[in-house]
């Protein structure tokens, strides 16, 4: 519970090095927050009854096994899988969907939430004919892909139509825009109790939310509001309204 009126309690799960850019991200907001590290380093998932709102971060890939294809795990780089970190993160999700409380997924988040709730992923969207998600890398080459995240100057820019009516539409306030991009993976089959509200113009998900009638925020984008320009609606506009209903939650709690 928090006990400070004044001030919200936000989770943000372990990503490694990246972690601060989310921090930061959300602390270009003015509201008054205490942020948790969730990490599977340290155990703490039953920290996640302190927060009034959880963060998914991005970062690596979901070990197949979790969608029902172990075999899988052949076709990725091996560096960027991390079993301990998929397993913390699935028992974060299901803590957060219990207690119902707000939760937003980015990149990596969204297809782990996702996967909670019986869907899959594309394991690589190249082989799947889908070439304009991943990075632009050093020799300018725009068709390769390279797994994980990467810097902010890397990564592509491209069109998405968002639902209108959608929770995400009422964040961002807008049906088109423009969003970044650096992910080889996207959202296969869609989990249940959530459906798809926002496209790329090649038919990619790029973001999820509930399908069901929920009190609470949930909300899961493929792109990295966090790295976009913080007066970009699809940035500002998502923490926004997350960090919105943190503190109603906060209020109610």
């Amino acid at each position: 519970m928090n006990v400070n009126p004044e001030s919200i309690v936000i989770g943000v799960t372990d990503c490694g090095a990246k972690f601060e850019n989310y921090t930061r991200w959300l602390e270009t907001s003015t509201r008054q927050m205490q942020i948790i590290k969730l990490s599977a380093a340290l155990h703490n998932y039953g920290e996640v009854d302190r927060c009034d709102g959880v963060l998914l971060t991005g970062g690596g890939d979901i070990h197949p096994k979790f969608f029902g294809k172990p075999d899988a795990v052949e076709e990725l780089d091996p560096k960027e899988v991390d079993e301990y970190r998929d397993e913390f993160e699935l028992k974060i999700i299901e803590r957060l969907v219990r207690r119902d409380i707000p939760l937003l997924g980015i990149c990596r988040g969204l297809q782990v939430v996702n996967i909670h709730h019986g869907g899959d992923i594309i394991l690589d969207l190249m082989k799947f004919g889908k070439k304009e998600h991943g990075i632009i890398n050093d020799s300018g080459d725009p068709s390769q892909l390279s797994n994980g995240e990467q810097v902010e100057s890397r990564d592509r820019m491209h069109r998405i139509v968002v639902e209108p009516g959608s929770r995400l539409q009422a964040c961002v306030r807008a049906t088109q825009g423009v969003v970044n991009s650096s992910h080889h993976q996207a959202v296969g089959r869609v989990g249940k109790e959530l459906r798809s509200t926002a496209w790329s113009n090649d038919g990619v998900i790029e973001a999820l939310e509930s399908a069901v009638e929920r009190e609470n925020f949930l909300l899961l984008v493929q792109w990295h509001p966090e790295r976009l320009a913080v007066e970009n609606t699809f940035s500002m506009g998502v923490r926004d309204g997350f960090l919105d209903a943190a503190r109603q939650y906060a209020l109610a709690h």
